[in-house]
């Protein structure tokens, strides 16, 4: 047992010394001595300690109560100079070894301090030397010197090292440090890929998109860094230099990019329109490429005002319609496909199409052109007294929905 009472001169498990077997707490000693005489004053003259569970109490050695309790039974009885003479020596007994007491914990705590100093030392040696040892092997310094490594058991004793037991500890140690330094090529090459794709979206933020390409078409340019031309550099073998110039190709391809994703787009939503019962659409505009769709100067559906779009997340019920609606929309649904959240309207189309015939106005009549006329229609008899009764074209697409819902 490790733990010594130095006043008591004992080594006492913590157990023992709670048990109240050994020792007791001052303040119990009457209880538990009731036939000894004025057994408070007698503690006074006898050594203590600390050892208990108590941080506040004194702790007495029962033996040492019972031996002066006796003494003192026979003591009382004499006179007042003997009985000041035996409690000056009792007391003068319990200082001498309260003192030495004292200097044995002082010398217990050196012993302690240099020892831990050794057993520090002994492991300090041990770590440089399996340090030494792994990087001799060829291991990398920044890999041997990982907490998984200084964490493990064989660097965190204070035996030292000998050959037998580097034989025994090494494959281990060895298996541990090439995990790390996976772990670590994982890191620096996931670095190097974000610096990269850091240096490639800066580079895109400035990038003029050709104006012949319209905003309700173009596809998000941050997306353009999964493609193969600007993943090609990006993906490049950590030793290779990447730079600004490294994108120009990548950034040279993209006006060819941006025009094959606008036709994308672009026959997403007519393929919509159709797959909704558009009937203004020619199905053979679409085909199964992109190739086919009638260039941008022609008659182009998105533009009409019924080509009615709704966003399956806004409840406000207006319509998106042409290009300036749709390149402004955004959605804070997340989706990989552009204008996913849209839907088209064939019944609003319908709605749309009565406008126009009421106004006397080709139904081929764009968004723009319906914009810049802003027509007001009238609608009687709407149930809701508060509700306007002249609305623009689009307010009348949207009460119409909300008719359906009533």
């Amino acid at each position: 047992m490790s733990n010594v009472d130095w006043n008591h001169r004992l080594r006492l498990c913590s157990r023992c010394g709670n048990a109240g077997v050994i020792l007791i707490a001052g303040s119990k000693a009457r209880k538990a001595f009731p036939d000894i005489l004025d057994v408070e004053m007698l503690l006074d003259l006898l050594p203590y300690s600390n050892s208990g569970s108590s941080r506040v109490e004194t702790y007495y050695r029962m033996k040492d109560i019972e031996d002066i309790g006796a003494e003192w039974a026979t003591m009382r009885e004499r006179s007042e100079a003997e009985i000041q003479e035996f409690k000056s020596r009792k007391v003068s007994e319990a200082e001498e070894i309260m003192a030495h007491g004292t200097l044995c914990k002082i010398w217990d705590r050196d012993c302690k301090i240099l020892k831990g100093k050794q057993r520090n030392e002994v492991k300090e040696a041990r770590r440089n030397e399996l340090f030494s040892r792994l990087e001799a092997l060829g291991h990398h310094p920044e890999d041997v010197r990982d907490p998984q490594i200084t964490n493990h058991a064989s660097f965190n004793t204070s035996a030292a090292l000998t050959e037998k037991r580097w034989e025994t500890i090494r494959p281990a140690l060895e298996a541990l440090v090439e995990d790390i330094k996976t772990q670590r090529l994982q890191r620096e090459r996931l670095q190097i890929i974000d610096q990269r794709q850091a240096l490639a979206e800066s580079l895109l933020k400035v990038y003029q998109v050709p104006s012949d390409i319209p905003r309700a078409f173009q596809k998000p340019l941050e997306e353009f860094l999964f493609w193969p031309s600007f993943s090609f550099v990006i993906h490049q073998p950590n030793e290779v230099s990447v730079n600004a110039f490294d994108f120009q190709l990548a950034l040279d391809e993209l006006p060819d990019l941006l025009a094959h994703a606008a036709k994308e787009i672009r026959a997403d939503l007519l393929r919509r329109m159709i797959d909704g019962g558009a009937t203004n659409v020619d199905p053979s505009s679409i085909g199964l490429g992109f190739d086919k769709i009638r260039p941008e100067s022609d008659l182009d559906e998105i533009q009409l005002a019924t080509s009615t779009f709704f966003c399956r997340s806004e409840y406000n019920g207006l319509p998106f319609c042409g290009k300036d609606d749709l390149g402004t929309h955004s959605c804070y649904v997340v989706s990989g496909v552009k204008h996913h959240c849209l839907y088209y309207d064939r019944r609003a189309s319908n709605v749309v199409a009565a406008l126009l015939a009421m106004a006397n106005l080709d139904p081929n009549t764009t968004v723009k052109q319906m914009d810049e006329m802003d027509m007001r229609f009238y609608r009687p008899g709407w149930p809701k007294p508060t509700a306007p009764l002249a609305l623009n074209w689009r307010d009348a697409v949207r009460v119409y929905k909300l008719s359906l819902k009533c």
